[in-house]
C-alpha cells in the first residue's frame, strides 16, 4: 500500500517543485522590472510548472475534456515544455552577456521553436488516437506518427539540456561567488540527469515501436523518478544565490574548498617532509587522521603553503641540472598545454631533488632557485601548488625523469654515486 501511495504521489512531485520555485523567485522579478534576464528565468520555471501541471492526470482529463479533443492535453503539456526551453535559452543568451546567440544554443530563433511545434502539430493531428488515454505511451506507443512526434519532442527537449548543463558548468569555473558556483554546479548536475530521461524516453518509444522489451518493469514510475530528481537539482541550485547566504553556504564553499586543497597537497607535503621534518610546525600525523581532522582548516592551509615553500627551499642545494631541460623536451613532446608545463617541470625537479638528497649529492653554492610559483595571495599560490602536487605524484613524464636523472647522476643501483658532476643547471 505505501509503494503505491508513494507511486500515486511522484508524478506531483515536480510541478510542486517548480511552483514553489516561480513563487519563492517571483520577489526578485518584483524588485528588478526592467532585468529581461530575470524575467525569461522566472518565465522558464513558470511555463515549465504549466507543462507538468496540464500532465497530470486530473488536469490532463478536464482539459480534453472543456476542450472536447482526446488526449489534446498532451500536446498543450509537451508544446509549454518546448517553449519553456526556448525561454531559457533567451535567459542563457542575456546571461552571457551578449545580444547575439551563444554557440551552440539551438532555439534562440524563435522561427525554429515554431517550426518544431508546427511538426509535432502535425504528426499529433494524424495519429489515430482518438481514446482518451491518460497512460499516452502505453496505449498508442506502436501507433502511427506517434515515434516521430516523440523524437521531435526529445530533440529540442535534449539539445537544450545539453546546453544547460554545458554553459552552466562553463560560467561556474569563473564565477568569484561560491554560492553561484555551487548552484550553477547543481544546475549542470540536474541538466545531465534530464539528459539521462531524455534518453531513456526514447529508447522506450523505439521498443514499444520495434515491439521489443524495455528492461525496466514500471518506466512511467522510473521516468518520474529522473525527472523530480533532475527539477529538484535545477531548482535548488538556480535559486541558491537568493537562499543560500542565510544558511552558510558560503562559509560551506570555503570549508569545503580548504578540505579538498589540503588532501591535494598533502602528498607532496608529505614527501617533502619526509626529507626535512624541521619545517613543520607540528609533526605529520597518519592519513587517516589527516582525513578526519576538520577544524582550523584556513590556518592548516596556510601552514601547509608556508612548509612547502620552505622544503622547496632545502632542496635547492640539491637540484639536478638535468632534470627541468629533460621536463620540458618530455612536455613538448607530449604537446601538453603551456599553463601545465611549469608545474610539471617543477614536480620534476622537486622529485629529482629529493633523491639526490637521500643520496647525499650536493650541487654548488650557484644552483639557481626553484621557480616561483603562484602570486602575492594564498589563493594562487594553493592554486598552484596543487598543480605541482598533481603531477609530482600522477605524472608519467615526472615519474620518466626522476628514473633517467635517477640513472645519469646517482647510478642503477639506489644509494650509489656514479657521478660527481656539479653546478651548471636551468633556470
Amino acid at each position: 500500500m505505501r509503494v503505491a501511495v508513494n507511486s500515486a504521489i511522484i508524478p506531483y512531485v515536480p510541478p510542486g517543485i517548480l511552483w514553489m520555485a516561480a513563487i519563492y523567485t517571483f520577489r526578485s522579478v518584483r524588485r528588478r522590472p526592467g532585468n529581461p534576464g530575470i524575467w525569461f528565468y522566472w518565465l522558464t520555471v513558470v511555463v515549465l510548472a504549466s507543462a507538468l501541471t496540464v500532465l497530470l492526470p486530473p488536469a490532463y482529463v478536464a482539459i480534453d475534456r472543456l476542450l472536447g479533443v482526446p488526449n489534446l492535453a498532451r500536446f498543450i503539456g509537451n508544446g509549454l515544455g518546448l517553449v519553456a526551453c526556448w525561454t531559457v535559452q533567451r535567459f542563457l543568451v542575456h546571461v552571457s552577456g551578449t545580444d547575439r546567440p551563444v554557440r551552440g544554443l539551438i532555439g534562440y530563433p524563435g522561427w525554429i521553436l515554431v517550426i518544431v511545434l508546427a511538426l509535432m502539430g502535425g504528426l499529433f493531428a494524424e495519429a489515430p488516437i482518438n481514446q482518451e488515454s491518460v497512460d499516452f505511451m502505453k496505449r498508442y506507443g506502436t501507433a502511427p506518427f506517434v515515434l516521430e512526434y516523440r523524437l521531435a519532442l526529445f530533440a529540442y527537449l535534449g539539445l537544450t539540456l545539453v546546453n544547460l548543463s554545458r554553459f552552466s558548468w562553463r560560467y561556474a569555473a569563473v564565477t568569484d561567488w561560491p554560492t553561484q558556483r555551487l548552484g550553477l554546479r547543481l544546475v549542470s548536475a540536474g541538466a545531465s540527469t534530464g539528459l539521462g530521461y531524455v534518453a531513456a524516453e526514447v529508447l522506450y518509444a523505439v521498443a514499444l515501436k520495434l515491439g521489443r522489451s524495455f528492461p525496466v518493469h514500471q518506466p512511467a514510475l522510473v521516468f518520474e523518478v529522473i525527472v523530480s530528481l533532475a527539477l529538484i537539482l535545477i531548482a535548488v541550485g538556480s535559486t541558491m544565490p537568493m537562499w543560500g547566504p542565510r544558511l552558510g553556504i558560503p562559509w560551506l564553499c570555503r570549508w569545503a574548498g580548504d578540505y579538498r586543497s589540503l588532501w591535494r597537497l598533502y602528498p607532496l607535503w608529505r614527501a617533502l617532509y619526509s626529507a626535512s621534518p624541521h619545517i613543520a610546525l607540528m609533526p605529520a600525523r597518519s592519513l587517516l587522521a589527516e582525513a578526519l581532522t576538520v577544524r582550523d582548516l584556513g590556518f592548516r592551509l596556510y601552514r601547509r603553503t608556508i612548509e612547502i615553500q620552505d622544503g622547496r627551499l632545502v632542496l635547492r642545494p640539491h637540484v639536478l641540472p638535468g632534470a627541468a631541460p629533460l621536463a620540458r623536451d618530455l612536455c613538448r613532446r607530449a604537446g601538453l598545454p603551456e599553463t601545465e608545463v611549469g608545474a610539471v617541470v617543477e614536480a620534476a625537479r622537486l622529485r629529482a631533488a629529493l633523491s639526490a638528497m637521500a643520496a647525499g649529492l650536493v650541487g654548488e653554492d650557484d644552483t639557481p632557485a626553484l621557480v616561483s610559483l603562484g602570486g602575492s595571495d594564498v589563493a594562487s599560490n594553493v592554486a598552484a601548488l596543487e598543480r605541482v602536487a598533481y603531477h609530482f605524484r600522477r605524472s608519467p613524464i615526472v615519474s620518466t625523469v626522476a628514473a633517467q636523472v635517477r640513472r645519469e647522476f646517482l647510478g642503477n643501483e639506489p644509494g650509489s654515486v656514479r657521478s660527481t658532476r656539479r653546478g651548471g643547471g636551468d633556470g
